[in-house]
């Protein structure tokens, strides 16, 4: 009995150990790897935000926001691609999510001037089952040319 106490408590013990060296053997890519952002100018008053999302990871449909710096400028109707769902087993629903590449487009409307767009983004690594911190890029615009004009 004392020695079958044993070799359970031995086998409890060694539990997390294992548990953390396999925890340990992934590896994950910083963000700014994992999710690559560029800008571009689209036409006037329009830029375009190409994503290369790496394998194995994913950004929600629902966690992009973009800002501008300058009070004067503003950044309206973002035209994504439709998006893949799938059921979420930790969320307990269903999410719409990107992978791979994709393209958002944003027209900028107001003063033309420079400005720093802020693009916020957020995505998991799905096999790994670990989820980012929103992840911010920066880019400086030069003044755009209004749509029209």
């Amino acid at each position: 009995m004392n020695k079958q106490r044993r070799v359970i408590l031995a086998g409890l013990a060694a539990l997390p150990i294992s548990r953390l060296a396999s925890a340990q053997e992934v590896s994950l890519l910083p963000a700014e790897q994992a999710f690559l952002i560029g800008a571009r100018q689209e036409g006037p008053g329009r830029i375009a935000l190409d994503f290369r999302i790496a394998p194995g990871y994913i950004l929600y449909r629902d966690r992009f926001a973009f800002a501008s710096d300058a009070p004067l400028v503003k950044l309206v109707n973002p035209r994504f691609p439709a998006p893949a769902e799938k059921f979420d087993k930790v969320l307990e629903k269903q999410v719409a999510y990107y992978e791979g590449r994709l393209t958002v487009g944003l027209d900028v409307i107001g003063q033309p001037q420079p400005f720093r767009l802020k693009v916020q983004v957020q995505g998991c690594a799905v096999e790994a089952g670990v989820c980012y911190p929103p992840y911010t890029k920066e880019f400086q615009v030069p003044a755009l040319s209004k749509k029209g004009g």
